[in-house]
């Protein structure tokens, strides 16, 4: 349990991850899949019909020695940043989502981070069941959890 907390007791990054993933425990498993062969997908829809999708990057750098969590010291670099395009399909009966996005990122892994850093709101119109977005930069060894909450309009 040391890389979930540090030695007073505070999260860290890897607590949030795993946080988040026992959020989405007794949701539906939803069919995920990423374009980019280093980006994981979780996806789940729970009783009220919120979307959670848990993202994470994952290429231990540019030669493999530099991994989320990993308590070595190496010269290797994490990969450069990337965008990334998400679609959800199935969005059952809402015309829009609101998109809510946090980053758990991965500097200063072995560090306090008392919240994931909420990277705001956005209303996204659903077009044929699939709800687009995008992730401009993609750090090497984040993760991003990220709720669609269908909106009903009267």
């Amino acid at each position: 349990l040391d890389v979930l907390f540090t030695k007073d007791q505070r999260p860290t990054p890897i607590y949030w991850v795993y946080r988040k993933q026992a959020e989405m425990v007794g949701g539906t498993l939803l069919s995920s899949q990423s374009s980019s062969p280093r980006i994981v997908a979780l996806a789940t829809r729970d009783s009220q019909g919120t979307i959670s999708l848990l993202l994470g990057r994952s290429s231990c750098g540019t030669t493999g020695a530099w991994c989320n969590g990993s308590p070595y010291q190496t010269n290797d670099t994490p990969l450069p940043s990337v965008p990334v395009t998400i679609s959800v399909n199935n969005v059952l009966a809402a015309s829009s989502v609101d998109v809510h996005i946090t980053r758990i990122p991965n500097e200063n892994i072995l560090n306090a981070l008392p919240l994931p850093l909420d990277e705001g709101t956005t209303r996204i119109s659903v077009q044929n069941g699939t709800v687009t977005f995008s992730i401009s930069q993609f750090r090497d060894g984040d993760a991003y959890y990220i709720t669609l909450t269908s909106i009903v309009t009267l």
